[in-house]
């Protein structure tokens, strides 16, 4: 039912409906609504500054009834890999500018 609310509210949205596919994947907490579009649609079904995709979530959520679905929004032709995409990647943490230089680390002219 979640897919064919999304389907519908998507198809109004984009120039290139006939090529909306949405897909649903189970995981443990809940489930994940994938939602490709045209290339040329990513655009507008996330919206400036993402109000059309919050929107799309807002009332996917409320018709969710209290379950957790998450909707990725991808491309058609966006190749996505099992499990990846999901986690943030690594990044070494930021240096504390108030700790001025490590030691051993001298500045050089």
């Amino acid at each position: 039912m979640l897919e064919e609310a999304l389907e519908h509210l998507v198809r109004g949205i984009v120039q290139y409906p006939d090529e909306v596919r949405v897909r649903s994947r189970a995981l443990r907490r809940g489930n994940v609504l994938e939602v490709r579009v045209n290339p040329d649609d990513l655009g507008k079904v996330i919206g400036r500054g993402g109000r059309t995709a919050r929107a799309l979530r807002t009332v996917i959520g409320a018709l969710a009834s209290g379950r957790y679905v998450r909707i990725d929004l991808l491309d058609a032709n966006e190749v996505r890999l099992p499990g990846a995409g999901h986690r943030r990647p690594h990044r070494p943490p930021a240096r504390d500018p108030r700790r001025g230089r490590g030691r051993g680390q001298d500045r050089r002219a």
